[in-house]
Formats: structure tokens, C-alpha cells, sequence
């Protein structure tokens, strides 16, 4: 079968910084595929690469099976929507989203009909002939999301496209993205250092560090089983505790924690190596007095974050954050007379043994328990 992207070795050096670095994956027709990644990892100029923005070093762009590594950009068959809306300030909302058809010397009523179902399909009709100036910002994004559907592309590549917008925004649009994706089956691919937005859209999710992949995957399988502790720690809040391997066969691992000792079924691991425990902090279990699950440890609630709907405890167990989901827990107060027990069944806990694909031997010890 013939993806509707297939990014084949791809590499590309800024001096003798390597931006992407001997990159492979491959997308699907339709598919609503994410890029995400901190700042510097990588996923912007991956988007240029596919965008014929950037010449790669070397490796090969195909897109629908025809090689399109050295095609200009406009001769490949995408579009692109930016966070910076680049309207043209001069025209109304119609000529903006008119202006890549009659680019193409498209007739005037294929303009006037394409325009009109599109400027529908975000929900601007109303609005065509307002200059961008009238426009707030989430009607400014529409309409260069509309700019980029008109040409009916088969790939919209999309740079952080709601980053200039305020949160409630980011989740309207991030929804009528959505629904725009699931109407029209275009394959989507979509750059964000937002993993909230990435977990929400994707249908798979390519975490990038230092030029690398670190992990390709569904976006739930990204968020229940990372494949290492940079994604385990990028994607979503998580518990990470080093530790070594004490003993292992039979089918069975010990391992040695500062915590105690957990002993895990399955796996190939070797005396004295350095592993990571990792758990969701939904997946802590948390009581005024003994805590359920096969671990529990005694500790003393440090903080507590609220963000809307979920409140988090951490509970310093040792000096080691633990991080809850509230669970009826009756509110404690912070400091030495909140103890509190934290505990984690054995089969909500994955067991790690790479730091990251793009090793640097700099693991952040305060948060990994060391």
C-alpha cells in the first residue's frame, strides 16, 4: 500500500547543529498524524522538510509513492496553515481564501463555489467580506485554515496553528479541527510542543527530541506504555523512580528502589541495571491511613495543584514526589501533619530502561527519585 507520506532517512544539519537526524516514519492517507516535541527537538523543520521549505542533507520525501525530496513547494500537492494567520491585510475574507484558485487560473465560478462551501465549512460565511483587521484572532485562524482547504490539498501541514489564541479558543477550534478532519478524511499533519493538543487530535503521535524520534505510536498507547522516560515524562504528569536491577530470572526481576524493593514478572534485564519505574498519577491510590495496592508508602502531602476539573496531590514520600489524582480523600492541609499513605498496584506500574533515545547521560535526578 502507498502512504500519503513516507520520510525515508532523512537528515538535516544547520551548521553543525543536527536539527533532524537519519529520521524514517511514514504516514497514512487521512490520517490525522502529530508532530510533538520541546522546543529545538526537531518537529518544525521535519514540517519544513515535508513542506519543500528545507532541502534535507540527505534521505528521501515521497509523497503518494512519487519522490518530492527536491520538488519546490509549490509543485507538491499540500498546503500550510501557520501560527502567524498571514493574511493579506489589503484583501476581504472571500480574496484571501480565494487567492490560491485564482493562482491556479481556476474559473470563476469553481472560485466563487469552492470559496462559498469552504468559508461554510469554518464558519465564516457571514464574514467574507470583512477585512482581516475586523477579525479577532480565532476568525483570523479560520480563515487561513480555509485558505489552506480550498485548494482541496491532499496533505495540510499545520505549524502550531493555534499557539497565537487563548486557551478557550485553542479548545473551540481544537474541536472544529476535528470535526473538519473526520468531514473531509484529508491527511492532517500537525506540529504542536503541546501535548494536551497532540493527545486530543491525533490518531498517532511522533515524539521528537535532540533531531530524534524517541517514540511513534497511537496517541493512547503513547501516553499508557512510553517507550522510554523523556516521553514517559513529555507526555502527560507522571511518577518516575530510578533503580537498579537486583536480581533477575525465574521470570522474575527485583528491583531496588529508594523507595524498597518491587519485583516485576517478565523481561530481560541484567544485574545492576539502571532502570525506571513509571506510573500515572491517576493510577496512585491515596488514603488517610493504609493506602490499597501491592506498594504503599507513608508520606506527607507537599502541594496541592488544582487545574479545573482535577486536583493533584503530591505527597513527598522521602523526599521523593509522588504525584494523586484526588479521590474523595477528605482535603488535607499542606505540611507535617498531612501524612497521608500512597499506593500502586504491580500492574500499573511499566518498568523502563532507556532514559531516551538521544541519550546524553543527563537524566534530571530530582525527578526520576535519584
Amino acid at each position: 500500500m502507498t502512504h500519503a507520506v513516507e520520510v525515508d532517512g532523512v537528515s538535516k544539519k544547520f551548521g553543525s547543529l543536527a536539527a533532524v537526524n537519519n529520521v524514517s516514519f511514514n504516514i497514512e492517507s487521512g490520517e490525522f498524524f502529530c508532530l510533538i516535541g520541546p522546543s529545538g527537538s526537531g518537529k518544525t523543520t521535519t514540517l519544513r522538510l515535508l513542506a519543500g521549505l528545507v532541502q534535507p542533507d540527505s534521505g528521501r520525501i515521497l509523497i503518494h509513492g512519487d519522490d518530492y525530496t527536491h520538488v519546490p513547494t509549490f509543485k507538491r500537492p499540500i498546503s500550510m496553515v501557520f501560527q502567524t494567520w498571514a493574511l493579506f491585510p489589503h484583501l476581504t475574507v472571500f480574496d484571501n481564501v480565494a487567492f490560491g484558485l485564482r493562482m491556479r487560473n481556476a474559473p470563476r465560478q469553481t472560485i466563487q463555489e469552492e470559496v462559498r462551501k469552504t468559508l461554510e465549512l469554518v464558519r465564516m460565511s457571514e464574514y467574507a467580506n470583512r477585512k482581516p483587521r475586523e477579525l479577532s484572532g480565532g476568525q483570523q485562524q479560520r480563515v487561513g485554515i480555509a485558505r489552506a482547504l480550498v485548494v482541496r490539498p491532499d496533505i495540510i501541514l499545520l505549524d502550531e496553528p493555534l499557539g497565537n489564541l487563548d486557551f478557550k479558543l485553542q479548545l473551540q477550534l481544537q474541536e472544529e479541527l476535528s470535526q473538519m478532519h473526520r468531514q473531509l478524511r484529508i491527511t492532517f499533519v500537525y506540529v504542536t510542543h503541546d501535548q494536551r493538543q497532540a493527545m486530543a487530535l491525533g490518531e498517532r503521535v511522533c515524539v521528537m527530541n535532540n533531531g530524534n524520534i524517541e517514540q511513534l505510536d497511537e496517541t493512547a498507547k503513547v501516553y499508557s506504555k512510553p517507550s522510554n522516560v523523556f516521553v514517559a515524562r513529555f507526555v502527560g504528569e507522571s511518577n518516575i523512580v530510578e533503580g537498579s536491577v537486583k536480581s533477575s530470572g525465574g521470570g522474575k526481576n527485583t528491583v531496588e528502589t529508594v523507595l524498597g524493593s518491587f519485583v516485576f514478572d517478565g523481561g530481560s534485564f541484567q544485574r545492576e541495571q539502571r532502570v525506571w519505574l513509571f506510573w500515572r498519577p491517576e493510577n496512585t491510590l491515596i488514603a488517610s491511613e493504609s493506602a490499597s495496592g501491592d506498594y504503599a508508602f507513608e508520606g506527607v502531602v507537599s502541594a496541592i495543584e488544582t487545574s479545573g476539573q482535577v486536583t493533584q496531590y503530591v505527597v513527598d514520600v522521602g523526599g521523593i514526589p509522588i504525584r494523586a489524582v484526588k479521590t474523595g480523600l477528605p482535603d488535607p492541609e499542606i505540611g507535617e501533619k498531612a501524612k497521608v499513605s500512597v499506593g500502586v498496584k504491580r500492574d500499573q506500574i511499566l518498568l523502563l530502561d532507556t532514559p531516551s533515545v538521544s541519550e546524553t547521560g543527563q537524566v534530571e535526578r530530582a525527578v526520576l527519585g535519584a
